[in-house]
């Protein structure tokens, strides 16, 4: 999970919450829920 998110941050992803740690690109959202990276 952690190379995955890593890759996301590289690609111009952002942390934008930490519990459920949550990432945002532009309008697109991923939240990571049980162990999984799902779209919001």
């Amino acid at each position: 999970m952690r190379t995955h998110i890593d890759k996301l941050l590289d690609q111009g992803w952002s942390i934008t919450g930490r519990d459920p740690v949550r990432l945002e690109l532009h309008q697109r959202v991923k939240i990571v829920r049980g162990g999984v990276l799902v779209d919001g």
